[in-house]
């Protein structure tokens, strides 16, 4: 490693807190190695493979900003649906603005509550899918959240939990930065619904990794509504034990710098999963960051990404998906597609499709396409009376419907769907 990267590392390393939990020693354990695994690997930079399409150096820094207006409660989708609520405030569970944690079928534990005189389920996931998903790609801000995330849940969902878990991250200053690091592990046979919900200022690092055993089936929803100066990099690890399933779906509204990286291992016979994602980010050098692997290592498993974005001036929106099919899983069906809407010449889509395929019994495919608004269409809906803004705006919602339409849940689909017409003034 060059001198130049370590020393940012370090630098990096030196702006986070140094108080841990020591009365875990497994956790200790790992973030110490894993603090040794971030320095080995250093702090990404510009010219890494990785970030060639989107700048890493919001995402370096822990304190974005340093002056500004604070947060303002962010509209959102979800203020009706009946669900369990677990509400982060600037990093730090917050225990008064959360709903009441016990329920049937699930068991929840807040990280810094784990000791070491009684053994956790967590011990044998906290970090090993992180980890694996090194092998696709450097995922060196991943490693960091491992080593020095003092916040975050672990929920073991032991019954069908008929209730969304809404896990909600709420940044209320400018100069705030947090690492949140949860842990869920699905038992065979059944069904959870997982919602992330990001708003406000500041800088911060969320990692979710997620077990789902034998016939598992887990429901995702990440819902982001940024303030103009924020930075958010989020990581979605997932390993699919046999014939289990993912549906994990996304909307990006507001401002902002976010990244959204997410790794599915799909290591058990016939598991499969979804993972899609819809953006409208405001005018302005906003980014939207979705960094997409899927890892076939077993025989008949499938596999679907389908990612829409609407760029507006001077926005960057970039989409990097792999898919990787070892020589064992034979009987793979991949799928892949990227598009986005330019509303402005300033506008950038930047993509990167990837597919390294070893067996030799598949089917993948993978496309990726950005253009103006069909003018003939816009064209057709102002001669029936309907003014220019609000007739673009009906083909933004048409467009970014594939994405709601991989959306399972119901409920979820249609408050997204109304959601996004509002947010449209449709």
């Amino acid at each position: 490693m060059d001198n130049n990267r370590l020393q940012l590392s370090k630098d990096l390393i030196s702006n986070l807190s140094t108080e841990k939990n020591e009365s875990c020693e497994w956790l200790a354990k790992i973030r110490k190695t894993s603090e040794k695994r971030f320095l080995n690997h250093g702090i990404p930079l510009a010219f890494d493979e990785e970030w060639r399409l989107s700048s890493p150096d919001h995402f370096n820094k822990v304190s974005l900003c340093s002056s500004g207006e604070n947060h303002e409660k962010a509209p959102s989708p979800f203020e009706k649906l009946k669900k369990i609520s677990i509400v982060f405030l600037d990093g730090v569970f917050s225990k008064d603005s959360s709903d009441n944690l016990r329920a049937n079928g699930i068991e929840v534990t807040m990280l810094d509550e784990v000791v070491t005189d009684s053994y956790h389920w967590s011990k044998d996931i906290f970090g090993k899918i992180e980890k694996n998903s090194q092998i696709i790609s450097k995922r060196p801000l991943a490693i960091l959240n491992t080593a020095f995330a003092q916040s975050g849940v672990l929920i073991e969902v032991t019954d069908n939990i008929e209730v969304p878990i809404e896990l909600k991250y709420v940044c209320t200053k400018n100069n705030s930065g947090c690492l949140i690091r949860n842990v869920v592990r699905v038992c065979s046979g059944n069904k959870i619904t997982l919602i992330e919900h990001f708003e406000g200022n500041g800088w911060s690092n969320i990692c979710t990794e997620l077990w789902a055993e034998k016939k598992a089936i887990v429901e995702h929803f990440r819902f982001k509504y940024l303030s103009r100066d924020s930075c958010s990099n989020t990581f979605l690890f997932v390993c699919l034990q046999e014939k289990s399933e993912l549906r994990s779906s996304a909307l990006s509204l507001g401002a902002g710098h976010s990244r959204n990286e997410t790794h599915i291992s799909l290591d058990g016979e016939e598991s499969q999963c979804s993972i899609s994602g819809a953006s409208y980010l405001g005018e302005g050098k906003t980014l939207d960051d979705d960094t997409v692997s899927v890892h076939h290592l077993k025989p008949n498993c499938k596999s679907r990404q389908v990612f829409k974005k609407v760029q507006r001036a001077s926005s960057v929106g970039v989409f990097q998906g792999k898919i990787r099919v070892e020589r064992e899983a034979q009987k793979t069906d991949g799928y892949q597609t990227s598009r986005a809407i330019l509303l402005d010449q300033t506008g950038k889509f930047l993509a990167k499709p990837e597919l390294e395929i070893f067996a030799d019994d598949v089917s993948c495919s993978h496309g990726s396409v950005s253009g103006a608004i069909d003018e003939e269409t816009l064209f057709y809906l102002q001669s029936r009376g309907i003014d220019e803004t609000l007739a673009k705006n009906i083909l933004i919602l048409a467009f970014l419907s594939e994405v709601f339409e991989e959306i399972s849940d119901s409920n979820i689909k249609d408050l997204i769907l109304s959601f996004t017409e509002k947010h449209l003034k449709l």
